[in-house]
C-alpha cells in the first residue's frame, strides 16, 4: 500500500524523534524495512513460480502458516529457512557486511545486507 505525503511526513517526523533518543533507532527501522521488502519479494517470486505456500513449506520443513508469515514479514526468519527457500523458487541468497556510510554508522561498525540473487548455474 502506497503511503501519502502526509503519512510520510508523520513518518519522518517519527524518525526524528525516536532517533534523537536513540541513534540507532533509524537504521534498525531501514534495516527491518529490507528486510521486509525482500521477503515481499521472495513471496512474488513463489506466486511466479506457480508454487502453493504448502507445497514451498512443506519443501522447506517449515508450515504453511510460517511461510505465509514470513512472507508478509511478520516473522523474523533464520538463515537457513531464507537459504533453503530461495533454492526451491531457483535463487541464492547473498548475505553481506559492509561497511555503512559514515553518517549512519551504528554504533558496531558493521551492516547487514541481504539479497536474493538468481543460483548460479
Amino acid at each position: 500500500m502506497p503511503i501519502n505525503d502526509e503519512e510520510e511526513d508523520f513518518l519522518e517526523e517519527l524518525m526524528e524523534e525516536f532517533s534523537k533518543k536513540d541513534p540507532d533507532f533509524r537504521i534498525m527501522v531501514e534495516a527491518l524495512a529490507l528486510q521486509r521488502h525482500m521477503l515481499r519479494e521472495i513471496g512474488e517470486e513463489r506466486k511466479k513460480s506457480g508454487l502453493s505456500q504448502a507445497e514451498v513449506a512443506a519443501r522447506i520443513g517449515i508450515t504453511q502458516d510460517e511461510l505465509d508469515g514470513l512472507e508478509y514479514g511478520e516473522t523474523d526468519p533464520r538463515l537457513s529457512v531464507l537459504s533453503r527457500l530461495a533454492a526451491v523458487l531457483g535463487l541464492q541468497l547473498e548475505v553481506r557486511l559492509v561497511p555503512a556510510p559514515a553518517e549512519e554508522a551504528p554504533s558496531e561498525p558493521e551492516a547487514l545486507h541481504s539479497q536474493a540473487a538468481p543460483a548460479s548455474s
